[in-house]
């Protein structure tokens, strides 16, 4: 049953008493910065993900696809070049406070591994080196962003 506005609410913050309009109030503005905190997080995921595709052109890499969505998983970028084929997961962040490099778990990799098989599969690719790669992006303010590229960032076999 929602609080009525005008009822008084036992809860306290810093050894204040909130009244339920405060409650309200206050509740409305942490969602509020909540979505923009989501909001930010994936413009930041996008623009790192831009970031590592022009990378990878320039790289002599075509983009075959980018948020390449199954129901059990996704891949942030498949590129080729001749006879290989890479699955990128891309992580972005603004100033890490740990290793970036273990922030794809052996679940996420496996979630990868067969969504990978499935764009094998569907898109008829034969004769190719597949790869696992992780491009690490560090974004600073004012700084220009930091790609760290780990090719063969794991296997199958792992």
């Amino acid at each position: 049953m929602p609080i009525p506005y005008t009822k008084k609410v036992n809860l306290t913050r810093n050894q204040g008493v909130w009244h339920g309009k405060q409650v309200a109030k206050n509740f409305k503005t942490t969602m509020k910065q909540k979505l923009q905190s989501k909001r930010s997080t994936k413009q930041q995921g996008i623009l790192g993900e831009q970031l590592v595709a022009a990378k990878l052109e320039l790289s002599g890499f075509t983009i075959l696809a980018q948020n390449y969505t199954k129901q059990y998983g996704e891949i942030d970028i498949i590129a080729q070049k001749d006879e290989r084929v890479l699955f990128v997961e891309v992580k972005t962040r603004h100033n890490p406070l740990f290793d970036m490099a273990e922030l794809i778990p052996r679940s996420k990799q496996k979630k990868m591994i067969a969504v990978a098989k499935e764009y094998i599969a569907r898109h008829n690719i034969v004769d190719v080196v597949c790869q696992f790669d992780v491009a690490l992006v560090t974004l600073r303010a004012g700084k220009n962003a930091t790609v760290t590229y780990i090719p063969n960032a794991f296997t199958e076999d792992m």
